[in-house]
């Protein structure tokens, strides 16, 4: 199957933010490499490499447009064009504090993520621009992608925008979130176990957005890696990343083997 490609927002690799997001998913989606996973105090390692393992698919990261294929007769190099010309429109946004969120299912399961401490408007905005002026370089999603996002149990404004976008959770939709575990049946322990972690790590929960990043996953077998950052406000600043490149994350304190 051909590449899939997202733009997301993500903290600046090397950074403690980054360190501590890649180190929870045992994935550092800069280089490529597995991680250490931290202890998190009461789940086992084995137990916390399951709940991790949808999102270690995709890296640490915060959802601007959702994975993508290329639709027919653009490229990749002509995305990346239309993301340098993006970003030089664009300024860095003021941090955001961020902290653990619970997000619930109707079946009482949910799943465990960073998400803002409070309003944030400022990447709702960036999300409601970057949505729509992607788009045309988006393939339609096959009936086999639309139906893994169970369109008849979402509301009529979440189908709509999974029709016109490919992805539902958009504009009015959006909830700024960084996911930490996949979904499960205890979301509750978990996220109290991981407050004990981020209790270790004080001034980490700040993130102030410096650059759009192209994530590229090159076949269905494959986790997403960064490809390139796009710094906003300097179109001459765009910075090449792929499987090699970037600093890699490290592990927070008392780390055991993935």
């Amino acid at each position: 199957m051909s590449p899939r490609y997202a733009i997301y927002l993500a903290p600046e690799p090397g950074t403690p933010l980054w360190q501590l997001g890649s180190a929870l998913l045992g994935y550092d989606a800069a280089t490529g490499h597995d991680l250490p996973f931290p202890e998190v105090p009461g789940i086992d390692p084995d137990v916390w490499r399951a709940l991790t393992e949808d999102p270690r698919r995709y890296g640490f990261h915060l959802t601007l447009k959702a994975p993508f294929r290329l639709a027919d007769g653009v490229t990749v190099a002509g995305l990346e064009e239309a993301l340098t010309a993006f970003v030089a429109q664009r300024q860095d946004l003021d941090g955001v504090r961020f902290g653990i969120e619970i997000r619930h299912y109707a079946d009482g399961t949910g799943f465990v993520c960073l998400a803002p401490a409070g309003p944030a408007p400022d990447l709702s905005a960036l999300e409601a621009a970057v949505v729509p002026h992607f788009d045309h370089f988006r393939a339609p999603l096959s009936e086999q992608e639309k139906a893994r996002r169970k369109p008849a149990t979402l509301p009529e404004r979440e189908r709509h925008y999974l029709n016109r976008f490919g992805y539902p959770f958009v504009l009015d939709a959006f909830r700024p979130h960084f996911s930490l575990t996949g979904r499960h049946a205890e979301p509750e322990r978990t996220a109290s176990a991981l407050t004990e972690v981020i209790m270790q790590e004080p001034g980490v929960m700040k993130f102030a957005p410096k650059t759009l990043v192209l994530f590229e996953q090159p076949d269905s077998a494959s986790r997403f890696v960064i490809r390139r950052a796009f710094k906003l406000g300097d179109a001459s600043k765009s910075t090449s990343e792929d499987q090699g490149g970037g600093a890699p994350a490290k592990p927070v304190p008392g780390s055991n083997k993935s």
